[in-house]
Parts: structure tokens; sequence; C-alpha cells
């Protein structure tokens, strides 16, 4: 019974997952790259990382 039941739920989450709109990303997005730098002579541990935006006026983790 539990094979059924657990057979039923994963058909309905992958035809579930198959209907989702594939094109989440719109066409004219912008390309930006992410860069970083590290001190080669100590180490360093770096837990967060911002994104900042000056033209819009917003900032963003990353």
């Amino acid at each position: 019974m539990k094979n059924i039941i657990s057979t039923g739920v994963l058909c309905l989450l992958l035809a579930g997952c198959s209907m989702m709109n594939r094109e989440r990303v719109p066409d004219e997005v912008p390309d930006w790259t992410v860069g970083y730098a590290m001190p080669s002579f100590y180490p360093v541990r770096v837990t967060k990382a911002y994104g900042i935006n000056t033209q819009e006026d917003w900032t963003s983790i990353l």
C-alpha cells in the first residue's frame, strides 16, 4: 500500500514540475559578473557578499 501511495505522489510531483514555466528570466537582463579578491599572505574567511547597484540604488546579498 505504501508503494502505491509513494508512486502516486511521485507521479503528481513530476507532473507538476513538468508544467512549470522554463523561461523565467526575461530577455532584456543585462550580463554581469561577480569578482572577488583575497590576500595571498594570510587566510581570510568570507561569510557574506553583497551586490551594490549605485545607478538604481539597491543592494542585494549574493
